[in-house]
């Protein structure tokens, strides 16, 4: 196990926790086996008609079967911060699904695209495979859309317009079929064809708006702007920014840049940065003073009092590797920028040693890190050697990678680019608090979503203390 930040800690902390109170649960247990009932009065039920010995055969050979139907074990955990790497949530992505997140929200594997001219047309269709209502279900799209989700954005058209040509020329064919064998493998072909057809239409479409949006004069600016943000340049960046706020430009795209600059250089001048708050105040209103509190809470707004170690950071982890082939390498998801939790999970297997190995590297990070190896009991360390057996016979290694905090989709497809990088020699498993964007992270901490939160219940009369601080609340004055 393999864990940073404080977040990663606790939870480190929690799992151990629990595993001591298993094994003095276990130990605690009486030793003769308890008749358990049903239902109250009800003896336990056997199956009609077996034998005493076959069943008890029947028991013995059951933990045996299970065993092996069990798929392969979780052979490493690591456990991340979300505030170790923030700079992923805040830097742009050019993955398809990344981007269609960051630009039109997915909410339980849906896409609104209701504003969109091209929906708005078929809106009214019945039994279209994944648009419904003005809607894109991406999570019934389960044949094309995960071939497609983590390309690049500029690798996507030509090969969306090589699948309409296919399509179109499948259909073209069906003049010149002459025999019957030839018209049942068309037919086999023109069904493939026809049931690609409304997906590859969604998708170009979809694609198409994203494109244009990339492509617009505010876009490649922002884009220019956040690459002068990390590579720290004098003071141009920050009065770039004070012009947006100064032009009333939409405030997530100000607020965002904002951050990164504050991240990158570990805060802002204090003379400046009562200067940005003004105007930002002056610009979008008195109401976003709140904001401006919640995110000084947090710590992804602050002033400047101590030295950056962004440079630091960004050359010890390679986050923007010169010489990468970018077909190849994690940073195509971000154009340029490979991500730092990306890049964490990578330094598992550079070393032999680990984390180890990077010391230096990790104390530049948010958070302390820890590594340790779980102690197993006996049917734990039976499966881990048969997973130690499947493995030397070629089975790729299971990583269980956790973000405490949300995960973007540009970083997982960074990291499943990096299973390919290893040739599929580890494969990774991705969980997460929730699926996290640059605006979704800057709604968390805005005035309006603070203010709508449902208070917590007051405490009922006569409530014993240890009641009243049960649970989790999340209203700002109750943390």
């Amino acid at each position: 196990v393999h864990a940073i930040g404080a977040a990663g800690k606790t939870v480190v902390d929690i799992m151990l926790r629990l595993r001591k109170d298993e094994q003095m649960s276990d130990a605690l247990k009486d030793p003769k086996p308890s008749q358990e009932f049903s239902q109250p009065g009800v003896p336990p039920v056997a199956p009609h008609g077996s034998q005493p010995a076959q069943r008890r055969e029947g028991a013995q050979q059951q933990p045996q079967q299970q065993q092996q139907e069990l798929g392969p074990g979780i052979d490493e955990v690591i456990i991340l911060d979300r505030r170790v790497d923030l700079f992923s949530v805040l830097c742009s992505p050019f993955t398809y699904q990344a981007l269609i997140h960051e630009a039109l929200g997915i909410h339980h594997g849906v896409v609104d695209v209701s504003s969109a001219a091209w929906a708005s047309e078929r809106k009214k269709e019945q039994g279209h495979p994944i648009l419904r209502n003005g809607q894109v279900l991406l999570s019934h799209d389960k044949t094309y859309f995960p071939d497609i989700r983590d390309l690049h954005i500029n690798s996507l058209g030509p090969l969306l317009r090589g699948e309409a040509e296919t399509i179109r020329t499948t259909y073209s064919e069906r003049d010149n079929v002459t025999s019957s064998g030839e018209m049942a493998d068309y037919i086999t072909r023109f069904k493939t064809a026809q049931a690609k057809h409304p997906l590859i239409e969604v998708h170009t479409n979809l694609a198409q708006d994203l494109q244009n949006k990339i492509q617009s004069e505010d876009y490649r600016q922002h884009l220019k702007l956040e690459d002068d943000i990390t590579a720290q340049s004098s003071q141009s960046p920050l009065e770039s920014i004070q012009d947006m706020i100064d032009d009333q430009k939409p405030f997530h795209e100000v607020m965002r840049l904002l951050f990164l600059y504050s991240l990158v250089n570990n805060g802002i001048k204090a003379k400046q940065y009562d200067q940005i708050k003004r105007g930002i105040i002056q610009s979008y209103g008195d109401e976003h003073e709140l904001t401006l509190s919640n995110m000084e809470r947090v710590g992804i707004l602050r002033k400047q009092e101590s030295k950056s170690v962004w440079s630091s950071t960004k050359t010890q982890f390679n986050l923007f590797p010169v010489d990468a082939d970018p077909s190849r390498d994690m940073s195509y998801a971000y154009s340029g920028y490979a991500p730092l939790s990306a890049r964490l999970v990578e330094m598992m297997k550079k070393s032999p040693t680990g984390w180890r190995a990077c010391q230096d590297a990790l104390n530049l990070l948010y958070g302390p890190y820890l590594e340790f190896q779980q102690q197993l009991d006996v049917s734990e360390a039976t499966h881990a050697n048969a997973a130690e057996q499947a493995m030397a016979q070629g089975r790729p290694s299971v990583t269980l990678v956790c973000f405490v905090g949300g995960v973007t989709y540009g970083e997982i497809a960074a990291i499943r680019r990096l299973s390919e990088m290893e040739e599929g020699r580890r494969r990774f498993l991705v969980l997460t608090t929730e699926m996290l964007s640059a605006r979704k992270l800057l709604d968390s901490v805005s005035c309006e979503t603070v203010v709508n939160q449902v208070p917590p219940e007051e405490p009922r009369v006569g409530q014993r203390p240890e009641e009243r601080r049960r649970g989790f609340c999340f209203w700002p004055g109750g943390r």
